[in-house]
């Protein structure tokens, strides 16, 4: 079984992975090159359409190297398929032909932005992770009280460690923001995992396979 953590970390791991975004359905960048001799000086087939280029430089062009522009329309001029914007160029990250037949339009919007939404929710959803985390009161003269996160190598389990760790019974952890006093003198006791935390955990454990092992 995993916990929230787990399965942010390899949804993290395919995000990272993917062709880099923002992705978009349809193709609305033109890429051309430069031909003064039918189009003008320093002119490609695109720029009295949509003027200036949003990239200049060497691409292959039919077989020859040339320079090269790129331009944008607002509209795309290919509606099938999932494309990542480049300066040079789309590049093309789904493909879908009518032999097969095409993707439907609000799936297709949908697997474009997710390349845009996904990095956005894993951050928000790790931030709020990063508050409600497990610590433990620890008590010194010195110091008086303050709160330690778990030991990463034997994370509070009972027993003596190779990490000098030892206890008879496993710490019991309490959540770092639930427990943040109210006021000057009154501390909360709130066990890990806080409602928010299973709440998390349990939104995110719905989406693995039923039955999966990890």
């Amino acid at each position: 079984m995993s916990d929230a953590r787990t399965v942010l970390a390899e949804w993290q791991q395919r995000t990272d992975a993917a062709t880099e975004g923002p992705w978009e359905h349809g193709d609305r960048q033109h890429v051309a090159g430069v031909l003064p001799e039918q189009f003008g000086d320093g002119k490609c087939a695109y720029c009295d359409r949509y003027g200036e280029p949003t990239w200049v430089g060497k691409q292959l062009i039919n077989g020859k190297r040339m320079l090269a522009h790129a331009h944008e329309s607002a509209e795309p001029w290919w509606d099938h398929g999932i494309y990542a914007l480049r300066g040079a160029g789309s590049v093309l990250v789904v493909n879908d032909i009518d032999e097969y037949g095409y993707i439907a339009d609000p799936d297709a919007e949908f697997i474009a932005a997710s390349r845009t939404a996904m990095p956005c929710l894993l951050s928000a959803v790790e931030n709020v992770l990063a508050l409600h985390r497990p610590v433990h009161p620890v008590f010194n003269w010195q110091t008086g009280l303050h709160f330690e996160e778990p030991c990463p190598t034997c994370h509070g389990k009972a027993g003596v460690h190779e990490c000098g760790c030892w206890g008879d019974t496993d710490i019991q952890f309490e959540c770092f923001e639930c427990i943040r006093p109210t006021d000057e003198k009154s501390r909360r006791y709130v066990p890990y995992p806080c409602p928010t935390v299973q709440a998390i955990n349990d939104a995110l454990l719905a989406s693995e396979p039923s039955g999966s092992e990890r």
